[in-house]
């Protein structure tokens, strides 16, 4: 994992295993939508219209908000 990504806190919703929230966005998993792990940017409303890709892992989806954090726009 880059130094963007493990410079974000990560918290894990107390219902959905799957989700995670941080200043910069949350992180959902394949229970929530099909196709991956998601990423939301905290500054964008929580519609799926504005969801950034499906990532193959967590992980991923956690990088690509870090480089969101720093910047950088993740593809």
């Amino acid at each position: 994992m880059d130094s963007a990504a493990r410079d974000v806190l990560w918290e894990r919703d107390a219902l959905d295993p799957q989700w995670y929230s941080s200043p910069v966005g949350a992180v959902r998993g394949p229970g929530y939508r099909s196709g991956g792990w998601w990423f939301l940017p905290a500054n964008e409303p929580d519609e799926q219209a504005f969801d950034i890709r499906p990532f193959r892992t967590m992980r991923e989806a956690m990088e690509a908000a870090g480089a969101e954090r720093s910047g950088f726009a993740p593809c």
